[in-house]
């Protein structure tokens, strides 16, 4: 969506500073028209609409409109935003869903042939002959059964409401009920478990919060020292705000059916917690981003990377382990939290001292800044 040869300081040096493009209203009226259609829809979710957006926007405005709106132009902090909200969210969801695949059949290699004997008796009795098919959706009961209990969206509230008395469950029982099949907890089901932490979700949308910033023309030819930071983040909170309203909205109650209350929990507990999440892995993706474009370190992808991927791959890692390892709600819940807890005041800790240690003052200028700094210095002489 940027005009080529066209930087944001073009569009600064004709006092355009703060006019938005196309691309961002377009964007903006698509928001807007989603409000209105989730308002229409069920008048009731109107009241899930601030928990989207409301964080978010408290988030740019702390980091970035109170102190970097005069060198960074909203337009830009918009279409990273889009970016990945849309574009990005999309092609994310994609790769997980294939790289999910593949990761089944290499974990599972050794369960598969015995699944495959038990669905063809099955499916024979039934009269069908599916079980190739079967296979597909038992790799995706097991990744949403392991990660919806586990997601960041975990409705600890409607835990709560559950009757005591009732019998702590296996996550996996009900799969190998509705199928016939017995899953062993074998070496090759706690790599699928990491794979999906660190590689599926971790990878995927790490990835895409490097790439963004670099995609935009606005963003590499920028003169501020800030944008990578506010670029990645942006694209972070983007994601995680469409991730946020996927997850509310498909938040269902205790037998199953729509309920306020827990698309309303869901809504707002992300907005805490996901967008914490998501915008300290970004803003680690960012400094990143800023000591190899701005500070000139020899910085490649993976040394970049690893930050954020380490500390959203053990968010979601402890997270699935405790859903298949711990089966009462309540100490699953703890531990949850208190693991949460740590990991993000450990990852928030370790940003602040990163950013600031990147030491962007004028002394990490860019040649051409320094002339540009001298020469405003010798003005500043010359009028007094």
């Amino acid at each position: 969506g940027m005009v080529e040869g066209r930087t944001w300081a073009d569009e600064g040096a004709e006092g355009e500073e703060s006019s938005l493009s196309a691309w961002s209203w377009a964007f903006l009226l698509f928001l807007l028209a989603t409000s209105i259609y989730i308002t229409c829809h069920n008048p009731d979710d109107a009241a899930l609409l601030p928990g989207f957006f409301v964080p978010p926007l408290l988030v740019l405005y702390a980091i970035y409109w109170r102190k970097l709106r005069r060198e960074i132009p909203l337009d830009l902090v918009i279409k990273t935003f889009a970016f990945g909200f849309l574009p990005g969210a999309a092609v994310v969801m994609i790769l997980e869903l294939i790289l999910a695949g593949i990761f089944f059949f290499v974990c599972f290699n050794e369960q598969i042939e015995g699944w495959f004997s038990a669905l063809s008796s099955l499916t024979t009795m039934n009269g069908t002959n599916t079980p190739r098919k079967l296979h597909f959706t038992i790799a995706q009961d097991i990744f949403h059964k392991v990660h919806a209990s586990t997601s960041w969206s975990r409705s600890l509230g409607s835990h709560l409401l559950q009757q005591q008395a009732q019998a702590d469950t296996d996550p996996l029982t009900d799969i190998e009920s509705a199928y016939g099949i017995v899953i062993k907890r074998s070496p090759g089901f706690y790599l699928f478990i990491a794979l999906m932490a660190y590689v599926i979700a971790a990878g995927t949308e790490e990835s895409l919060k490097y790439f963004t910033p670099l995609r935009f023309q606005a963003c590499r030819n920028s003169s501020s020292k800030f944008v990578f930071l506010i670029c990645a983040v942006s694209c972070a909170l983007g994601f995680s705000t469409v991730e946020n309203m996927g997850y509310a909205m498909g938040s269902r109650g205790e037998e199953g059916e729509a309920s306020l209350s827990a698309r309303a929990y869901t809504a707002y507990s992300r907005a805490v917690v996901a967008i914490t999440a998501h915008g300290v892995c970004g803003g680690l993706v960012g400094v990143g981003l800023t000591k190899r474009h701005v500070l000139g370190k020899s910085w490649g992808f993976p040394r970049i990377l690893l930050p954020p991927l380490l500390v959203h791959g053990t968010f979601d890692f402890q997270q699935l382990l405790i859903a298949v390892l711990v089966w009462n709600v309540e100490i699953q819940n703890v531990c949850v939290i208190v693991l949460n807890a740590f990991v993000l005041i450990g990852a928030s800790v370790y940003l602040w001292y990163d950013v600031k240690g990147l030491n962007l003052t004028p002394a990490a200028q860019s040649q051409h800044e320094g002339v540009e700094l001298r020469d405003d210095v010798r003005l500043l002489a010359q009028q007094t």
